[in-house]
């Protein structure tokens, strides 16, 4: 928005209407740099509604929102609610505003335009005066295009227009590959299909066929060709985007010729419009040649041209106007025609304006620090390419402009690459020489805010001018035209614009009059403009100066006359019709309060004159020091008001302002520059509060910047804190922040004395990392409990002591013992107190280093002599100390929130597991085995008995680990000492063991789902490790250990017969048909039985292979099949034994018996 216009806007669609207008839409737009309704006025808005001004809001943001009729029904819903209003004033002011500016906007207007473009083509069609057409026009050709393609093809022949187009084609020619390629994209999405063809397409729907062609495609094509293809077309459309320059006619090729002038200067505004008759129909064209090509393609035949020249636009809306500035160095402000003179300055002095005026567009048009898209016409390509390199050197716009011309290889090589950029969106400034090429108007999203001419000799040519403003103006965008070089001056045809002249002098600009000479305005009754020192205290002249004043008064009934001012204010005629209007401000208030006075004016209109006069200090305020682009959105809107009310209530007198010193307040008015000193700053702010509005200031800076939050002034005080301090410091950051945070820091400086220096809540990170200050971490748990999770820095331990001492404390803040908190160093002894989160936080802080969570950890410390632990540390397995000097505990996650320690070694480790073992808070979390499987000491047979279920799968995993893949069998092995120890416990792959008798050696195998078993034990001490599984709890549902017999503890018996399975005799033909190579259908099983029973050397043999002698009992086994078997002879001694135990095994029993005994 121009600087020039007024400081409050509706809707965005021009300045406010008056003083009391611009209050109404700044309660509707909720304006908020003002300092409050209150503030402002104190009874303008007494008794309004609040609900009926949210409802109003609510309803111009439905209308923002909506289109067409329900737009309309919007506006007459928002003019119902303000009649309804009793405050007059501000109901007229109001319903001006919704009357005059929600209703009559361009974009309304260019709707309906586009509805009756349509219609006028669809009736003329229709009408069947003709079967073919052709559509020409600069605006909404693409709107309207598809509006009609999107009528024939949804309502496929339902008239005339679509039966004849069923038979013929509509042909739609473009310029420029994206172009091509958007409207490939329309199309798809009208007709659903999809075609990639680079210069021609063919899209049908329903018997309707439209023909996308480019016209480089069409252009190549003889005249005879060209005319019968348009001979086959419905209609012809010609999308030309304005930006293709003309070509002349060619004596050699008239019919191609005449063909391009159509499609070129089809697209062109140009004020030389004509109206020409062939055939009985009237063709609308740009020239008479035009006409008469266009006649000649058709060959007779009856078609449509129509198209509206920029004038008749403008004056009808249906284009927005955009505001022209003829910007002048002061050096031009001399009585020569504005391209005399500019065209006089050398190449570095229009450089350095060129310059001047993007820098003070910047500061204008900018919004939100970002730089505003402008389009540069140089003069030359000299002139060009130095403006870019002066841009360049500046940091602000190094790498923001992009330098299109031609002509330099080298620049040339980077030209494609710098109007991307531009298009992007990544350079918003591009310096042509040329016109601009394809693409301008197609920012709708981010239109282009100014556009600056300063070619001389090519701003001479009219169809240049036209072209170059017709190509930026678009329905919906307009914008700031900046001539340096005279174009609309010399060009009476572009005095729509109604161009005004400004004088760029010092970084500064004054406006003079509209521009109807080469000469620009000065300043009114001789006086010097812009020379005091102090802007806030002057008077004001030129043209607007005074616009918000003046437009207040004139509205006024009965507008004030100026003799009646001049007499009320001792003025002279000249100087009150200047104050009428709006060409002067007075400085002083008491001037506008004199004036009120005279003029009769109530209270309520008192407080609009002072608003409309302060909007008018301040926008002038702002000319000479614009908002500091540093400060934040919401110290903006601070420094904003302040200035306003310094200007309001004080008349800019800055002395008069208690309570801040004049320096302090005006370097803060002028570059946002508060004090740095905490207490001279808040004092400041203080000040600055009751200046603005205490709240105002709350609002945009946090209660902190008041110094109103919890301060506790000294230790004894702190056991006086309640939740709601603690809420109160949290919300503090939040509101600084802009979301709550999970922690904060309180932070003071303890003296000596017991006093708390500048007691402030920060977000973490921010805390002063000096020792002299104390620092607690305060977490907030959630429900209204905290706790502080860290203490550090002088005095901490005294500030903790305080809060522990306070009552309304106690349940809802926790503090644990100074070790955990960091106060001391972390003792063996608080790790009775430890808890769950504290093994959660060692596996978070591995994971955060890591990227990932890890299954196991290392938790590493030093544990000294008076049981501290130093530096206790998480890490990853294998990351920790390698000395024995480190305790080192290896903690694994179960899941669910229970974790295990699986092994602990290193000095006074001991000391820390059983630490661990007394903590209550994790014993139904933390699972410690006995010393021996930790490794706090050798393993015992006597922790045997506590052996589970994963130590034995965790020999198999080992086993596999090793060897590449899991073992169906392994056999573990370990020296078992006289004292009960067992030295060296492995699990080894079978084979692998240990041959010599001193070893205990059991084989363990995999029976699936869970379940193992001892197969085999041998070796000194096997039978006390046998013993110990039996024993173990863990392990009796998942573990087989058979008779000592069947494992070998001890030789077999005739009693172990009786619990023989079915595998033991599958074994023993496995054994022989291992030996021989196939499998037996019989074998002899022998062995030699002693008179206690034992069974001596029992052995599966082929039959055949038995030992003669009777002194050995003998079975032959047969085997049935099935998994069935039979005893068919015994014999030699002890073998009537071997029956006898045989019978009575469950094998042997029932009808459905495995082994049968013949």
């Amino acid at each position: 928005m121009s600087i020039f216009a007024s400081s409050a806007l509706f809707l965005g669609v021009g300045p406010s209407v008056y003083g009391g207008a611009s209050l109404a839409a700044g309660v509707i737009e909720g304006a908020d740099f003002l300092p409050g309704d209150a503030a402002l006025l104190p009874d303008a808005f007494a008794g309004v509604d609040e609900g009926l001004r949210a409802e109003l809001k609510d309803l111009v943001r439905g209308w923002r929102a909506a289109t067409g009729t329900d737009r309309e029904e919007i506006q007459r819903e928002f003019a119902a609610r303000i009649r309804a209003v009793p405050q007059d004033p501000w109901r007229e002011a109001v319903a001006k505003i919704s009357l005059h500016r929600l209703g009559e906007i361009p974009s309304r207007r260019y709707s309906r335009f586009l509805d009756e473009s349509l219609e006028r083509l669809i009736d003329h069609l229709e009408q069947g005066v003709s079967d073919r057409g052709l559509i020409v026009s600069p605006l909404g050709l693409r709107d309207l295009t598809e509006a009609f393609l999107e009528r024939l093809l949804r309502r496929p022949h339902s008239g005339p227009v679509q039966q004849a187009l069923v038979e013929k084609e509509t042909v739609l020619i473009v310029q420029g590959k994206e172009n091509f390629k958007r409207w490939q994209g329309r199309l798809s999405r009208l007709t659903g299909e999809t075609i990639q063809d680079k210069e021609q397409a063919i899209f049908e729907r329903d018997g309707i066929k439209i023909r996308l062609a480019s016209i480089h495609e069409l252009s190549r094509m003889e005249g005879p060709d060209l005319r019968g293809a348009l001979a086959r077309a419905g209609v012809v459309i010609l999308d030309k985007e304005h930006h293709v320059r003309p070509i002349e006619d060619d004596p050699e090729d008239k019919d191609r010729s005449r063909f391009i002038r159509v499609l070129v200067e089809g697209g062109f505004l140009s004020p030389d419009f004509q109206i020409q008759k062939v055939e009985g129909q009237f063709l609308l064209g740009l020239t008479e040649s035009v006409a008469e090509g266009a006649a000649g393609i058709y060959g007779g035949a009856k078609g449509l041209i129509f198209s509206e020249d920029l004038p008749s636009l403008l004056k009808q809306g249906l284009v927005i106007k955009p505001e022209t500035r003829v910007y002048l160095p002061k050096p031009l402000a001399t009585d020569k025609p504005v391209h005399e003179a500019w065209g006089e300055l050398g190449l570095v002095e229009r450089v350095e304006h060129l310059e001047e005026t993007i820098v003070q567009l910047d500061r204008e048009l900018s919004r939100e620090e970002k730089i505003p898209r402008m389009a540069v016409y140089a003069g030359s390509r000299e002139e060009a390419m130095a403006l870019a390199a002066r841009l360049q050197a500046e940091g602000r716009y190094r790498d923001r402009a992009a330098l299109v011309i031609s002509g330099d290889p080298e620049i040339e090589a980077r030209r494609d690459l710098d109007w991307r950029d531009f298009v992007l969106g990544v350079r918003p400034i591009v310096i042509h020489v040329e016109a601009l090429v394809e693409g301008v108007d197609e920012f709708q999203s981010d239109p282009l805010a100014a556009v600056i001419f300063a070619g001389v000799e090519r701003a001479g040519g009219l169809r240049y001018a036209l072209q170059s403003v017709g190509a930026h103006l678009g329905a919906q965008s307009a914008p700031l035209f900046v001539d340096l070089a005279g174009m609309f001056f010399r060009h009476p045809g572009l005095t729509a614009f109604d161009p005004s002249v400004y004088i760029l002098e010092a970084g500064e600009i004054k406006r003079g009059s509209p521009l109807k000479s080469a000469r620009p305005a000065g300043p009114r009754g001789g006086r010097e403009v812009l020379k005091d020192t102090d802007v806030l205290t002057i008077d004001l002249f030129g043209e607007a100066a005074g616009e918000n004043l003046g437009r207040y008064l004139r509205q006024l009934s009965p507008v004030p006359n100026a003799g009646a001012i001049a007499f009320g204010l001792g003025y002279s005629q000249e100087l009150s019709e200047d104050l009428l209007a709006g060409r002067f401000v007075p400085n002083a208030r008491l001037t506008v309060e004199r004036l009120a006075e005279a003029l009769g004016l109530d209270s309520r209109e008192s407080g609009f004159l002072l608003h409309a006069w302060a909007l008018d200090r301040l926008r002038y305020y702002e000319t000479r020091h614009p908002m500091p682009q540093h400060l934040p959105d919401n110290e903006q809107a601070l420094l904003k008001a302040a200035r306003y009310m310094v200007i309001r209530r004080y008349g800019g007198m800055l002395g008069a302002v208690s309570g801040i010193k004049t320096e302090t307040l005006r370097r803060y008015l002028e570059e946002g520059v508060s004090p740095e000193n905490p207490g001279v700053r808040r004092n400041f702010f203080k000040a600055l509060g009751n200046l603005v509005g205490k709240k105002y200031v709350e609002r945009h800076l946090g209660r902190r910047i008041l110094g109103d939050y919890f301060r506790p002034g000294r230790l004894d005080a702190l056991d006086q804190t309640a939740p709601a301090d603690l809420e109160t410091l949290f919300d503090l950051v939040a509101g600084e922040k802009g979301q709550r945070p999970s922690e904060i820091i309180w932070q003071t400086r303890v003296q000596a004395d017991g006093s708390l220096s500048n007691p402030s809540p920060l977000a973490v990170g921010e805390e002063n990392q000096s020792r002299d200050y104390a620092k607690l971490r305060i977490g907030d748990l959630g429900g209204g409990r905290y706790a502080v999770t860290k203490a550090r820095g002088t005095g901490a331990k005294n500030v903790v002591e305080g809060l522990r001492r306070a009552e309304g404390l106690k349940e809802v803040l926790t503090i644990r013992s100074d070790g955990w908190i960091g106060l001391r160093a972390l003792r063996k002894d608080d790790l009775f107190t430890m808890e769950t989160g504290d093994i959660e936080a060692m596996f978070q802080a591995v994971a955060k280093e890591k990227g990932q969570r890890p299954s196991e950890i290392i938790w590493q410390t030093l544990v000294q002599a008076d049981g501290s632990l130093s530096n206790p540390s998480s890490l990853a397995v294998g990351e920790e100390n390698q000395s024995t000097n480190y305790a080192k505990i290896q903690i694994s996650d179960l899941g669910g929130g229970r974790y295990a320690v699986t092994k602990a070694r290193g000095t006074r480790a001991r000391n820390v597991v059983e630490g661990l073992r007394r903590s209550e808070g994790l014993k139904e979390v933390l699972t410690i085995r006995s010393d021996g499987w930790i490794g706090l000491r050798a393993l015992h047979k006597d922790d045997l008995s506590t052996m589970e279920t994963g130590d034995i799968e965790a020999m198999f995993q080992a086993a596999a680990e090793e060897k590449g893949q899991r073992p169906s069998e392994i056999i573990w092995q370990t020296l078992v000492q006289a004292d009960g120890s067992l030295v060296n416990p492995s699990p080894l792959a079978v084979g692998e063991e240990n041959k010599g008798y001193g070893y205990a050696k059991l084989r363990i195998s995999d029976l699936g789902g869970g379940r193992y078993a001892v197969t085999k034990a041998r070796g000194t001490g096997a039978k006390n490790v046998v013993e110990g599984l039996r024993r173990a709890e863990g392990l009796k549902e998942v573990l087989t250990i058979r008779a000592d017999g069947w494992i070998g503890l001890r030789a077999l018996r005739t009693d172990d017969l009786s619990t023989m399975e079915p595998s033991d005799i599958e074994a023993m033909f496995q054994t022989v048909a291992e030996e021989k190579g196939q499998r037996p259908s019989e074998i002899i099983w022998q062995m030699q039985v002693h008179a206690d029973g034992s069974l001596v050397n029992p052995s599966p043999l082929a039959v055949g292979e038995k030992n003669q002698a009777r002194n050995y009992a003998k079975l032959r086994i047969s085997d049935l099949g099935g998994g069935r078997y039979a005893v068919t002879k015994a014999w030699g001694t002890g073998a009537t034994k071997i029956l006898a135990a045989l019978k009575s095994s469950p094998l042997a029993q029932g009808p459905e018996a495995v082994l049968r005994i013949q």
